[in-house]
């Protein structure tokens, strides 16, 4: 495996308004039949998307949702089969299990092409595609979980840093990367090995980076007060963004070159419920005294304690 480490540019740091908006999006629910879950993770410019559901006493499974609204499932391996991420050729990144490990896969959409991605006896967690068949996620070991990102014409390996989780990638090779010991997301360009964007919401337990287009507009949720907002960053500015059904969260986990949306919320009986959704207008209205830092290296973020809120099970 090669192997590339990360090279922090000089400090400079924005401090941008953070606005909040609730009614500029409408929300397309996305409830596979017959789950009592269902988590959508992935959008690409079709309007396809992809994500895992349950069905009692089954587990979970895959789904791919068309742009008219037809669901297919999606089984990969001997057991639960999580889907992550698509690309606009349709190729599909996710999690299964082959002979009792959790190894990554990659899968045309009809099915009729399957490569496992796979390294020692790690646990392979592919978390997004481009449309240049790059593939990062994250594998996890003992005592740490380490991005790496996977080329599939090269069948290799790059580790791209310890204790970071990889979200998602655009054509450009901008990667959406959690710190899990900062508790901040960064935006690290590849292959050039730098980190060109902080984001973390002030105040906030964890913010999620979790999905990137290539217009560099990224998506999100951050922790605060015990509850969890989703949030969409494009050029100098940024949104808060919550489903109004979503009292008990909302999590954005994908965007696509459109500007659609898609992620998942918490509904008051604690079901999970996916989502699409579609921006209506853009009259955001800043929230006095909050802002979000994004900037360029690490030094000067101003960390949150370390605490730790339930994380999301089966999305990103």
């Amino acid at each position: 495996m090669k192997k590339a480490f990360a090279a922090l540019l000089p400090t400079l740091f924005l401090v941008i308004g953070f606005n909040v908006a609730h009614a500029d999006y409408t929300f397309t629910a996305i409830d596979v039949p017959g789950a009592t879950l269902t988590y959508a993770n992935g959008i690409n410019n079709s309007g396809e998307v992809v994500g895992s559901f349950a069905v009692p006493g089954e587990g979970y499974s895959g789904f791919v949702r068309d742009s008219g609204g037809t669901y297919t499932t999606v089984k990969v391996g001997d057991g639960n089969t999580f889907l992550t991420g698509i690309n606009n050729s349709g190729q599909i990144v996710g999690t299964g299990i082959k002979n009792d490990h959790t190894d990554g896969f990659v899968r045309s959409t009809d099915g009729t092409e399957l490569r496992w991605i796979y390294y020692g006896n790690f646990s392979m967690r592919p978390s997004g595609i481009n449309d240049n068949g790059d593939i990062v996620g994250y594998y996890t070991g003992i005592l740490s979980q380490y991005a790496f990102l996977y080329n599939t014409t090269e069948a290799k390996i790059w580790h791209i840093q310890d204790n970071v989780l990889a979200y998602a990638i655009n054509n450009k090779g901008d990667i959406a990367v959690y710190n899990g010991l900062l508790e901040i997301s960064r935006i690290y360009s590849w292959p050039t090995k730098t980190v060109v964007r902080a984001v973390q919401y002030p105040g906030a337990v964890e913010t999620y980076a979790t999905g990137i287009n290539n217009s560099m507009q990224i998506v999100g949720y951050f922790y605060q007060d015990g509850i969890t907002h989703g949030f969409l960053c494009s050029d100098s500015d940024c949104t808060i963004i919550d489903n109004p059904d979503g009292v008990g969260g909302t999590f954005l986990t994908g965007i696509n070159d459109n500007g659609q949306i898609v992620g998942y919320y918490q509904d008051a009986e604690q079901n999970v419920h996916g989502f699409i959704g579609n921006m209506q207008s853009s009259t955001p209205v800043p929230e006095p005294g909050t802002m979000l830092l994004l900037g360029f290296g690490l030094a000067g973020v101003a960390v949150a304690p370390c605490r730790r809120r339930a994380r999301r099970k089966f999305g990103k």
